[in-house]
């Protein structure tokens, strides 16, 4: 994000929904989700950080969704033995951010 956008970005932080950042364009009045990745390079060392855009949600309701469907795919595992296990993940994934803004439906 240059200087210019971020003055028309508010973003939104929080460690239950980290790596993922949404942010609120005060210019345009839509919402952004991020992907705060940050990268090893083998071949010098150094750490590269950056914003990796995930979606445009029209509404914070939906950017709340996109969070969590990204953070079901962030998941390490990839295979469950049931459906009734990838629900319950899928819950618990759910309810953690919810229950940051309980007044959000």
């Amino acid at each position: 994000m240059n200087k210019k956008e971020s003055k028309s970005i508010i973003t939104i932080t929080d460690p239950k929904i980290a790596p993922y950042i949404i942010g609120k364009d005060t210019a345009h009045g839509g919402y952004v989700v991020y992907e705060d990745v940050k990268t090893d390079n083998t071949k010098n060392g150094e750490t590269r950080e950056y914003l990796k855009t995930i979606c445009y949600p029209s509404n914070f309701q939906n950017a709340l969704k996109a969070v969590i469907r990204e953070k079901m795919k962030g998941t390490s595992k990839h295979h469950y033995n049931s459906l009734e296990e990838y629900v319950q993940r899928w819950e618990r994934v759910n309810t953690e951010i919810k229950d940051l803004f309980p007044n959000v439906e």
